[in-house]
């Protein structure tokens, strides 16, 4: 697949100004950040120079810029179906509130809240039957049918962030998600994220490959892409 040219990027530039949200812009700007994404994962493979410890730090990188970019994806269009924008598909999501603008709509979804969890799929969906009626929407679809996914990834993104104890412990979880027999020795995060599994969910694929391949589809299904 191509590399990002000048329109995708000028997607993403104008995916930063919120006020100027819709669906469209939301999966285009998306799709643009995992695009950029697949061009270094690809060439960081090609790359016969690299370390191990500096492939590691890429691939974590690449993967949190892909969560990162998850998260604000679907706030995005939880956001424009409150302000009652239709999804590409031209489906509106009948609504129990009526913000607005986007800022009243955000801080009607806040609250008493300091900020805005969008990697549980619990939450979401609780805060979905909150505040929009129909269940039968890409939004409330494509972020169901993706929990155990958001899971995974969310513990992973956990103990590249953290590093501790107790997010070492789901992320033991996590590698055995992938290989139900334990690799020798301990598996970092980068070197999980570019191993290619023989069996598992990620079978034939670099894991990496796996959360960006299955993210994107769900993105997908939630914006009524074509």
């Amino acid at each position: 697949m191509r590399r990002p040219g000048k329109f995708e990027s000028r997607l993403f530039a104008l995916a930063c100004n919120k006020y100027d949200m819709d669906y469209h812009t939301a999966y285009a700007a998306f799709s643009a950040r995992l695009l950029t994404v697949k061009g270094l994962q690809e060439k960081a493979n090609g790359d016969k120079y690299l370390q191990d410890d500096e492939f590691d730090l890429l691939f974590e990188s690449l993967f949190m810029s892909v969560f990162r970019a998850f998260e604000n994806f679907i706030e995005d269009c939880f956001i424009c179906s409150l302000q009652g924008m239709p999804d590409m598909s031209g489906k509106s999501i009948a609504r129990f509130a009526q913000p607005d603008d986007r800022r009243h709509a955000r801080d009607m979804l806040l609250g008493a809240q300091t900020v805005l969890d969008w990697t549980s799929t619990t939450v979401i969906v609780r805060r979905y039957e909150t505040f929009l009626k129909d269940k039968d929407s890409g939004l409330y679809l494509g972020v169901s049918d993706v929990a155990n996914i958001l899971t995974t990834a969310k513990d992973l993104r956990n103990h590249i962030a953290h590093n501790s104890d107790e997010s070492g412990l789901k992320y033991k979880r996590v590698v055995a998600n992938f290989f139900p027999t334990p690799p020798l020795g301990d598996l970092s995060p980068g070197s999980l994220l570019r191993t290619t599994p023989k069996v598992g969910p990620a079978k034939g694929a670099q894991v990496l490959t796996y959360f960006r391949s299955r993210l994107w589809q769900a993105a997908k299904a939630v914006a009524g892409a074509p």
